[in-house]
């Protein structure tokens, strides 16, 4: 279904970096989700320098993946440079978080 939505959006021009209220972009929910056929999609359309956009928070999409135990997306985004370093507006960088919600598969990614 979300990949179906994401064709119907792309088909229709829309920018998919257009942020939420929240300043989210679609890779941010894509992340998140665990959708990893359409954050590749979104990848591939935005480009590479997209997985690192933040959020109001200064949350990458990478920060979405692993708050969310999203392993797989987690490494899509590693695999496509994001950048892991990169901390939210609490100082925390993906491998924080990883730890703070006991997510030890992500933990070993990162």
């Amino acid at each position: 279904m979300y990949d179906k939505l994401l064709t119907l959006f792309l088909d229709a021009r829309l920018d998919p970096t257009e942020p939420d209220c929240h300043g989210a972009s679609l890779l941010h929910h894509a992340a998140g989700s665990g959708s990893c056929k359409a954050l590749e999609r979104l990848i591939g359309h935005c480009g590479q320098h997209s997985v690192n956009n933040i959020d109001i928070y200064k949350s990458t999409p990478l920060h979405y993946a692993v708050a969310a135990n999203q392993k797989e997306t987690a490494e899509i985004l590693m695999r496509s440079g994001s950048n892991k370093d990169a901390r939210d507006c609490k100082g925390r960088t993906a491998l924080d978080l990883a730890k703070l919600f006991g997510s030890e598969n992500i933990m070993q990614l990162l």
